[in-house]
């Protein structure tokens, strides 16, 4: 029941006042009448509240989850997460129970994102969306995923880019000391981009010339390290790194923060833009390299599927053997390969048989 005092200050005559689940509100009213009308108008509002909060809204469902794999994932991954999250919160214009998003709900809301992004960006929200109903059936707070039972979208598959060496070699010559070390540690090692970025020196063993890369890049985030080798190349880079490292523990350390590199730190982020227009070549980015090095080692036979499974840090050579098949051929030196064939077969090279008969 509402009580009052009376209040001699500015906007009404009492101070109406109640307690709801233990908390005081009050309120400056004119009349006892007003506050009469205010206090049951508020309590209404309070409930309401309460009520809300004992139904898993999707704000509080994605909030929680985001709030958990934010201990665990990388930033970048959680940061994908909470953009879909947001994009699905639009899609929905007000918040709702989880457990009243239905299976057509969530085929529309991929089919807005299809026809805006395409396949592999609705596949990605699928993917995303389909982990958070999941995380919370595991909880025991949801029964159904409405987003287990919308199809996944065919993906056309993309031909991942390879420089020419020649290209490789134009950007290592424009790049700034710094920037030829760090991109030597990729070509070197096949490493992802992050991987080197991140590297400490407690995960640099010159002795054993060995370098220890670690990556969430498995099912529940675990942090999982593989070894890299370290040739000529790397040890003299990293030694030199080593002597004049001070008290950094990264190997790259931004000289502006005193922190390690960002992706988003503007050098890192547009490194290969301006390195590939100062070399006068077209732009291909900093994952073009690890695609060089493994399409490297595949071209010269010196490497098996497992030895490049594991200097890329795949899980499976299944995964490996769908990446190499990504990446575009050596078209010269499997045309060479045919040419001998029939050279062997008809005893003279085809063009010069040709280029004689062209003759008669």
């Amino acid at each position: 029941m509402v009580a009052f005092r009376d209040y001699m200050g500015p906007g009404g005559k009492y101070r109406a006042y109640f307690k709801f689940q233990g908390k005081q509100y009050s309120q400056i009213v004119k009349t006892k009448a007003d506050g009469r009308k205010w206090e049951g108008e508020e309590k209404k509002r309070l409930e309401e509240e309460v009520k809300k909060s004992e139904i898993l809204m999707y704000s509080r469902t994605s909030k929680s989850y985001l709030d958990d794999v934010a201990t665990w994932m990388q930033p970048g991954t959680v940061q994908e997460k909470f953009s879909h999250y947001k994009a699905f919160a639009g899609f929905l214009k007000k918040d709702l129970p989880a457990a009243d998003v239905t299976v057509e709900m969530a085929r529309i809301f991929i089919r807005a994102i299809q026809a805006a992004k395409g396949n592999k960006s609705a596949n990605r929200h699928l993917r995303n969306l389909k982990a958070l109903w999941n995380w919370h059936r595991k909880e025991g707070r949801l029964s159904e995923n409405p987003w287990s039972m919308v199809t996944k979208l065919p993906e056309e598959d993309a031909i991942k880019h390879v420089p020419t060496q020649e290209d490789v070699f134009a950007i290592l010559m424009a790049a700034s000391p710094w920037e030829k070390d760090y991109l030597h540690m990729l070509l070197k090692t096949g490493a992802r981009p992050g991987e080197i970025r991140r590297l400490r020196w407690d995960e640099v063993n010159l002795e054993r010339r060995a370098i220890f890369l670690w990556t969430r890049k498995r099912k529940g985030g675990q942090k999982t390290y593989r070894a890299a080798p370290m040739n000529d190349t790397l040890h003299e880079i990293l030694s030199r790194r080593w002597k004049a490292r001070g008290h950094d523990t990264h190997v790259f350390i931004n000289p502006e923060t005193g922190s390690p590199w960002s992706k988003h730190n503007h050098p890192i982020k547009y490194m290969m833009e301006r390195l590939c227009r100062r070399a006068g070549i077209e732009f291909f980015d900093l994952y073009s390299l690890r695609h060089y090095a493994a399409q490297r080692l595949v071209d010269n036979g010196k490497a098996s599927l497992s030895d490049v499974q594991k200097l890329l840090g795949h899980q499976r050579t299944t995964t490996t053997d769908n990446y190499l098949k990504s990446l575009s051929p050596d078209l010269a030196r499997l045309g060479e390969a045919l040419e001998d064939d029939f050279s062997q077969i008809e005893g003279e090279s085809m063009p010069k048989r040709y280029a004689q008969e062209d003759q008669k």
